[in-house]
């Protein structure tokens, strides 16, 4: 996973046109890659560069295809790729399984209700009870946002599919950042989320 200065030019024109950014803030998208490898120098990246980085080597000409619901693959290469932007940043996921994956900037938008039209009713009740402090209700909502981005493109059906569905995280709402499971729909779902880049939320998605 990266996040950085991205040439989002290298995508296709279906993930160019971005997802249910609450911010929808064009930014400078500029960052730093982080991960088990910790922070890294600012670069400038596309997908091809990602996948140079994996190959240790250019990788032939990138062509696409399309899935069903439209969600777009690499047709000739043994990977999957999510792209996300939102805020200063845009996030690539490059992975050898189905994955999907979003970035949300905590932008100061009135979280309460934006729950209470979107969210589960369990999910808006737990932001009720997160407690007095704005930034820590901010912090939840944003949180969920981004499970639910990143399940809609996981699926490839999008953020619609996944308003309906419950992403408390551990069935708390004190879950702490990490690696988590679930299950959505019959299908175990792994999690990993992170809050390394202050003021964002970043989740991924993969069937388990």
């Amino acid at each position: 996973m990266w996040t950085g200065e991205a040439d989002i030019e290298a995508a296709p024109e279906h993930m160019r046109k971005g997802g249910a950014d609450i911010g929808n803030a064009p930014g400078s998208r500029r960052g730093a890659p982080f991960g088990a490898a910790g922070r890294v120098d600012l670069k400038r990246y596309s997908v091809k560069k990602l996948l140079e980085s994996l190959y240790g080597k250019p990788p032939a000409p990138i062509a696409y295809v399309y899935g069903k619901e439209g969600k777009p693959y690499f047709r000739d290469l043994p990977f999957y790729f999510n792209l996300s932007h939102s805020g200063d940043y845009v996030l690539c996921a490059v992975s050898s399984a189905e994955i999907g994956t979003d970035i949300q900037q905590h932008c100061g938008k009135n979280v309460e209700r934006l729950a209470r039209r979107f969210f589960t009713e369990r999910e808006a009740a737990a932001l009720e009870q997160a407690g007095e402090e704005r930034e820590t209700r901010e912090r939840l909502f944003y949180r969920l946002w981004a499970r639910k981005e990143a399940y809609g493109k996981l699926t490839g059906k999008g953020i619609a599919a996944a308003l309906e569905v419950d992403f408390l995280p551990g069935g708390t709402v004190s879950s702490p950042y990490g690696c988590s499971s679930g299950e959505v729909g019959g299908k175990r779902l792994l999690w990993e989320e992170y809050d390394s880049i202050a003021g964002y939320s970043i989740a991924l998605c993969r069937y388990g």
